[in-house]
């Protein structure tokens, strides 16, 4: 079994260093990738001028999403620009991966999913499934109740859709 499902390159062009992450498939443990792994590939890449990922993920650990996102935006990647390319499916907790990046592309085939946090303790899913949606809306300069109505409808975002919603810079 591979050590890390999580899968990192550099690609150098000219002076330039590329740092490439690759996330597939569901967050957490047991069942796909964790926020150690993310972490680690990160460190393994060593120097680099930009991260650039895919992510393709149906969600999974709130936790392990939490803290790559924070990762992102505090931990040591966030010292160098960022984009992520959704590459598949992109829902549930790994739209807070997706939002950690400083740039969200999306293939012209793939989806952004929103859906609550359901949690073992019934007042905690909902206080993080208002603080996910806080983050959304702060980004994408909607409201947070039009993200909550996303998030209780389970509404599926196209390409197109998302584009239109600022839930992304570009379609590729």
């Amino acid at each position: 079994m591979d050590a890390n499902p999580v899968k990192a390159s550099v690609v150098v062009q000219g002076n330039r260093r590329l740092g490439t992450i690759k996330m597939q498939g569901p967050i957490g443990a047991d069942i796909g990738f964790e926020a150690h792994h993310f972490s680690a590939a990160v460190r393994a890449l060593g120097r680099y001028d930009m991260l650039y990922a895919t992510l393709d993920s149906s969600g999974g650990s709130v936790l392990d999403a939490w803290i790559i996102y924070d990762y992102l935006r505090s931990g040591s990647a966030s010292r160098n620009p960022s984009l992520v390319v959704i590459d598949g499916e992109c829902s549930g907790t790994a739209i807070l991966i997706a939002i950690g990046f400083d740039q969200i592309l999306i293939r012209v085939d793939s989806c952004i999913q929103f859906c609550p946090v359901t949690l073992m303790n019934s007042n905690a899913g909902p206080k993080t499934t208002r603080m996910i949606a806080r983050l959304v809306a702060r980004r994408t300069r909607h409201r947070i109740e039009d993200v909550l109505g996303w998030m209780d409808k389970y509404r599926k975002f196209t390409a197109d859709q998302c584009l239109a919603c600022s839930l992304c810079e570009a379609i590729i």
